[in-house]
């Protein structure tokens, strides 16, 4: 780095260098497109030049995304402070703290996917109705979130009941998952009331590492829920890839992926965007 302009411009530069996970990217300090003989001049101009560009439309519909996540989480952690979290009462707060931490660990990219794919579930799921939705960390890799939607039957049940049902329920998916998807690391699981008349609403979340392979009885106990409680029974086996240069490695989006801005449609009919030098610049179309 011989010169640059401005911290502005610099952090122009670094966000128009998208990676495929979410972070920009400086290309020049890593080391497989480094060379000896490169210099880098940043001139005044790059942070206004970002500004106008399709990319800086796109961050700033994935940061209206992300404020979702924000609205999902700030709740819990308002709880945990006031001691008001219901039968997690006596949780230790540091069980508290690292599901939290996890949740807020996200980026801006990751954020706004959550975000939207646990929104779009909610907003569809008819009342009385359970599902559920499994959503791949864009940051962490072999980080999994899965959203369980489950209906309080109140005619049947107390809200008490219905909780700690609920609760049971997350535990089975957590159990299910690293069968589901081998490789899978840690799960955050979010248990949410399905919208209905009643007008309540809460959530609920839970955190599983795995840090040892299944045991033949655990693998027995997944299948036998995955049977009788229909716990993403019609989901296939989806191994997770992990690629240790994932954070730099250049890529293109396919016109049928999902478009990297978190909206969870197919990139030809959102942002369009293709792929560039060392990351993803945004050439986008946006509607």
């Amino acid at each position: 780095m011989i010169h640059y302009a401005g911290e502005e411009e610099l952090l122009g530069f670094y966000l128009q260098e998208q990676t495929p996970i979410g972070y920009g990217s400086l290309p020049f300090a890593h080391p497989r497109t480094a060379r000896d003989d490169m210099s880098v001049m940043i001139p005044e101009g790059e942070w206004n030049a970002y500004v106008d560009s399709d990319a800086y439309r796109v961050r700033s519909q994935l940061k209206e995304r992300a404020r979702q996540w924000f609205d999902l989480i700030e709740p819990f952690s308002t709880a945990v402070l006031s001691a008001q979290t219901g039968e997690a009462n006596e949780t230790p707060l540091d069980m508290h703290e690292l599901v939290l931490r996890m949740a807020a660990s996200e980026n801006l990219a990751s954020r706004a996917r959550l975000a939207t794919a646990f929104v779009e579930k909610y907003e569809s799921v008819p009342p009385e109705i359970r599902t559920s939705r499994v959503t791949a960390c864009l940051c962490h890799p072999g980080r999994l979130y899965v959203f369980l939607f489950v209906p309080w039957i109140y005619r049947s049940a107390t809200y008490a009941e219905y909780r700690a049902y609920r609760l049971q329920l997350m535990k089975c998916y957590a159990t299910v998952v690293p069968v589901k998807f081998p490789g899978v690391r840690e799960v955050l699981v979010v248990g949410a009331q399905t919208h209905d008349a009643t007008g309540t609403r809460s959530e609920t979340m839970i955190y599983t590492r795995y840090d040892q392979l299944l045991s033949p009885a655990e693998i027995a106990e997944a299948t036998e829920l995955m049977e009788s409680e229909s716990i993403l029974a019609e989901l296939p086996i989806q191994p997770l890839g992990i690629g240790a240069n994932a954070a730099v490695e250049a890529r293109r989006f396919g016109r049928n992926e999902r478009c990297p801005c978190g909206s969870l449609k197919k990139n030809k009919k959102c942002c369009n965007i293709t792929g560039a030098r060392y990351g993803t610049t945004y050439q986008a179309r946006i509607r």
